[in-house]
């Protein structure tokens, strides 16, 4: 029953390389895990990035695909050129006058006018 010195001593040298043996594998699986989620989250990140791309891809091929059709070619023409289809006529607006602006200026004065104003200056003949 006598418990030898040197025994004692390295039991307790074993567990203590035992407990530095398993704390340094937590570490390790510890630090495996956060990488994993890190990696994970790029994953989602370049997964969104992809999905986006791949819809402004489509996006695009519509565009290149209707920029093709006669249809655009047609309203580019009419619209930067001023060309016309046979038989039409096209009509010329001439550019606003700035005198017309002034005209409602006045109006928008009026409007401003408490409502029951405005009816009385109706029913007296002054607009």
């Amino acid at each position: 029953m006598l418990m030898e010195k040197g025994s004692f001593s390295r039991g307790a040298f074993i567990n203590g390389i035992g407990l530095v043996v398993v704390i340094y594998l937590v570490a390790l699986l510890v630090q495996t895990v956060k990488r994993n989620n890190d990696l994970r989250g790029q994953i989602s990140s370049l997964q969104a990035s992809i999905t986006e791309l791949d819809n402004e891809r489509q996006d695009l091929a519509y565009k290149i695909n209707y920029y093709n059709t006669d249809d655009f070619r047609e309203k580019e023409a009419r619209a930067k050129l001023g060309l016309q289809m046979p038989g039409e006529s096209v009509i010329i607006l001439p550019p606003v006058n700035t005198s017309a602006t002034a005209g409602t200026a006045a109006a928008t004065a009026v409007r401003s006018q408490p409502n029951p104003t405005q009816w009385w200056n109706f029913l007296r003949g002054r607009s």
